[in-house]
């Protein structure tokens, strides 16, 4: 057995993980480094399973849920049943920016999402972005945006992307904070019209997800599910998990917490889903 921090590469050399993860002690690095061993996403096992990798900062990671299993990848699992195998490659702290003080591509998670042959990938970054310094412009997003992208294609072969609109930021402390103004700008203001106009630009075909919305939109209609001003709490990432379920097309199969809010009569549709697999659509619960 390798020494705790030590992970078994495909090319017999090892990478050592970075457990130095202050918000979370390398936690949010669990799912990387299950790919990185050749488990996850990437065991032989799961052969036939249709992969959903889901790439962010600490908000996809579960910082402020109650325990990790409640973080929305892992709602969103139960959601879908094992027909699919969710991967969370959340890096808490991380920036799409590679200008930015803790960037995306220099994490192990990123690692992770260039090894997995995803079908399906879901990108919510842009938090840390908007944190000063970082925050470069639209421009320089966008080209990161864009970079990202490619990187993960492989063979020339393309994953069905997803671009998620960041949930609000609600503020930590004194609302008039220079950072929270900053951070509020960017991630309320600027990222709910800049995210669907880069998705588009870079030719993707599908619809950015409303996180943004579904948490409290422009209004910050939804305070309480926000106890730090930033993370979501349990019925945060609840509602988050269904917004991007619904936003994938895919049916609930399974509910994902005993917090699961009534369901809405909806019409089904019937789509064509990843690998041609045909799927009779409702979208999930929504909130009372």
């Amino acid at each position: 057995a390798l020494p705790r921090g030590v992970l078994a590469t495909e090319h017999g050399g090892a990478v050592r993980m970075h457990l130095g993860c202050s918000a979370c002690g390398g936690r949010c690095e669990h799912d990387a480094c299950e790919v990185l061993c050749g488990r996850g996403a990437n065991a032989a096992q799961n052969a036939g399973r249709i992969s959903i990798v889901c790439i962010g900062d600490s908000i996809t990671a579960g910082i402020g849920a109650s325990d990790f299993g409640m973080a929305y990848p892992s709602q969103l699992q139960k959601m879908v049943g094992d027909q699919y195998i969710v991967t969370n490659l959340g890096a808490c702290g991380a920036a799409l920016q590679r200008s930015a003080d803790t960037p995306y591509n220099k994490r192990l998670q990123w690692q992770a999402a260039r090894k997995i042959r995803a079908d399906i990938i879901v990108i919510m970054l842009g938090h840390n972005d908007a944190r000063p310094p970082n925050w470069q412009g639209s421009v320089h997003f966008e080209a990161d945006f864009k970079a990202m992208l490619a990187a993960l294609c492989h063979d020339g072969q393309r994953p069905m992307f997803y671009t998620a609109v960041p949930p609000p930021f609600y503020g930590i402390g004194n609302p008039l904070l220079p950072m929270n103004l900053m951070v509020q700008a960017v991630v309320n203001d600027t990222l709910p019209t800049l995210v669907p106009m880069m998705t588009k630009d870079a030719g993707i075909t599908t619809t950015p997800i409303p996180v943004f919305e579904a948490l409290g939109g422009r209004s910050l209609a939804c305070p309480d599910l926000f106890p730090d001003g930033c993370h979501p709490n349990d019925l945060g990432y609840l509602l988050l998990a269904q917004a991007v379920c619904s936003g994938l097309g895919l049916d609930v199969v399974s509910a994902a917490s005993p917090l699961t809010a009534p369901t809405a009569e909806v019409e089904h549709q019937d789509l064509v889903g990843p690998k041609g697999l045909r799927l009779a659509v409702s979208p999930p619960a929504v909130p009372a």
